[in-house]
């Protein structure tokens, strides 16, 4: 087992990204609020024994990598407070032990994919302060086991979504003690 932390201040102000792709063993890396700057490279696709990549309060840009979705180990994805654009990739839905994804304070674009009902692991899912527009996707009823974990549940707020008709299966949701739709 190889872990990596360089939490809170540890004022990291390279492109570190690109080497990690290199640690094949690699199976935790906790970055966050470094002031790490660039974007995420495809290479993050190579760490197939990571569990915990959390790279949340830096000014990473661009966008997410669709090869997230070759990080097949994952159970903790945090890439909240960030400057990246674009929309999330649907391979985000491979990531089936996924049980916290946290991709909140971003400007992401675009539709929920509905690739995220594949998640059925999470128990806390973050999209909150993007600019996410149309509906929700019926297939978030299918993460019965959001809501179950600490934390837990479901935020949505400060999005451009259409929530003048939420899904029915949210009803699905019984674990769910949080759900934040709000505009």
């Amino acid at each position: 087992r190889f872990d990596f932390n360089l939490s809170r201040g540890s004022n990291v102000l390279c492109h570190i990204l690109h080497i990690v792709g290199l640690l094949s063993e690699l199976t935790s890396l906790l970055l966050r609020e470094n002031e790490l700057t660039g974007s995420v490279p495809s290479e993050i696709g190579l760490l197939k024994k990571i569990h915990t990549l959390h790279l949340e309060g830096n000014d990473i840009i661009g966008s997410i990598p669709s090869e997230i979705g070759m990080t097949s180990s994952l159970e903790f994805l945090s890439f909240g407070k960030n400057d990246l654009i674009s929309s999330i990739p649907s391979e985000i839905g491979l990531l089936k032990y996924l049980k916290n994804l946290n991709i909140n304070r971003n400007n992401l674009t675009g539709s929920i994919p509905t690739e995220i009902g594949l998640l059925t692991s999470l128990t806390y899912l973050s999209l909150s302060n993007n600019q996410l527009e149309g509906d929700i996707p019926s297939e978030i009823g299918l993460l019965t086991n959001l809501g179950a974990g600490l934390p837990g549940g479901l935020y949505l707020t400060s999005n451009n979504l259409n929530t003048t008709e939420i899904p029915t299966e949210i009803g699905l949701l019984t674990n769910l003690n949080f759900f934040n739709k709000q505009i």
